[in-house]
């Protein structure tokens, strides 16, 4: 079964250029895969996922959001939706959504390591980016 973390390597290979023609081959059959797992069995949140990260992977990232948004409409208690809701949301820079899902992901599944690990960088990444900005706040005072 594919993930995320599986999706971000491949993301690593189709960004570097490096393997793209077989990167791009392989997502396209596990998109290929996932869409059919799905058509043969709609309730199962594990392909929507799959698929979602599939997607994410070829570049398509508005659709696997898409699928995300409709799967939680149909599956709301599914952590791992809202963990790959907030990977894509991440990759894309936003934040602030990506905070939230990471969250709501911890709060149905308080074991779910990957999705306390995304949080604790989301909350890394603000204190970095606050740190960032007092610093420059001193810096200009201090060359008035």
């Amino acid at each position: 079964m594919a993930d995320l973390s599986m999706a971000s390597m491949l993301d690593r290979r189709l960004q570097s250029g490096q393997f793209a023609d077989e990167t791009h081959t392989l997502t396209t059959r596990m998109i290929e895969h996932y869409r059919s797992a799905l058509a043969s069995n709609p309730d199962e949140p594990a392909h929507r996922y799959n698929l979602a990260a599939a997607l994410h992977v070829a570049g398509r990232s508005a659709e696997a959001l898409e699928i995300l948004h409709e799967s939680i409409s149909a599956i709301p208690c599914d952590a791992r939706l809202h963990y790959g809701i907030a990977c894509v949301q991440q990759s894309k820079g936003m934040y602030h959504l990506a905070e939230a899902a990471f969250r709501k992901a911890t709060d149905l599944e308080p074991n779910f390591a990957d999705a306390w690990y995304g949080l604790g960088s989301m909350r890394k990444r603000g204190r970095v980016l606050q740190s960032s900005i007092h610093f420059k706040q001193l810096d200009s005072a201090a060359h008035r």
